[in-house]
């Protein structure tokens, strides 16, 4: 199963594949050096393959992706749409769009530091 999500270990816990999409970079890391996240990815299409790699494996993984949750879901779409494949189970989001600065949506093209 995999899920989209902001909570890294619980996806692990319960045997998924996590997929923790992220714009800032401090905070990726963070995550990764307290073990929450089991790897660190920063390219759409490696993201895709790692997806794809532990789809087989089967293995709970929790990976972190340096960029946006939006671009995401768009190539998901699109794979599905040209070819049938559905790389993702279920979606759920915990992002605060009350607080753009910490954890909130940012529109494609524009990154963290955009912002600062």
């Amino acid at each position: 199963m995999i899920l989209f999500f902001k909570q890294a270990k619980a996806g692990v816990i319960i045997g998924c594949i996590a997929v923790i999409a992220e714009v800032c970079e401090k905070a990726l890391k963070k995550r990764l050096e307290q073990g929450w996240l089991t790897e660190r990815v920063d390219s759409l299409n490696e993201l895709i393959e790692r997806i794809r790699h532990y789809r087989k494996a089967p293995l709970a993984v929790s990976i972190g992706y340096l960029g946006n949750v939006v671009e995401v879901w768009e190539r998901l779409a699109e794979i599905y749409r040209t070819t049938g494949e559905l790389l993702v189970d279920i979606g759920s989001d915990q992002t605060s769009c009350h607080n753009p600065f910490q954890g909130g949506y940012y529109p494609v093209g524009l990154d963290f530091k955009h912002f600062f």
